[in-house]
């Protein structure tokens, strides 16, 4: 899902399933764009997280990524997105993770209703930025 604004794609949401991914990565665009090595490299780390099968029921989406360009932030745009994707799409669940360093974007989930459900330390916090991978879900009403 796109949001467009005088003619520029603004903001994305990507949504997946448990028998198809949103995003996905493979070998040889990563190659091409990274070499032969580094290509390599980012495939094996990246595989699991963007490939692997999601573990939901068929009335789940998840949240894979949503996206507001700096120039539409804060105009409703992620909003938007998401309003529509939970009233078009026919789950009955919707769940996203966030890390714990984005204060804004937690406000907007909490905002649109999702509740926490789970937290996990991260490892490598200190290289990563973050400390905990925080869960929420929505649930139709």
């Amino acid at each position: 899902m796109e949001c467009i604004l005088e003619g520029e794609i603004v903001g994305i949401l990507a949504c997946s399933n448990n028998r198809r991914r949103a995003m996905t990565v493979d070998k040889p665009s990563l190659k091409q764009a990274f070499g032969f090595l580094k290509g390599n490299l980012a495939y094996d780390s990246l595989d699991k997280e963007f490939n692997a099968p999601l573990p939901f029921e068929d009335e789940t989406g998840y949240i894979e990524c949503v996206a507001t360009s700096e120039r539409a932030r804060g105009k409703g745009v992620s909003t938007a997105l998401f309003k529509h994707v939970m009233q078009e799409l026919p789950y009955r669940n919707y769940i996203l993770e966030v890390v714990d360093t984005n204060s804004t974007a937690i406000r907007l989930y909490k905002k649109l209703g999702f509740e926490e459900f789970k937290r996990k330390r991260e490892k490598l916090s200190r290289l990563k930025g973050f400390k905990e991978r925080i869960y929420l879900q929505w649930i139709k009403g």
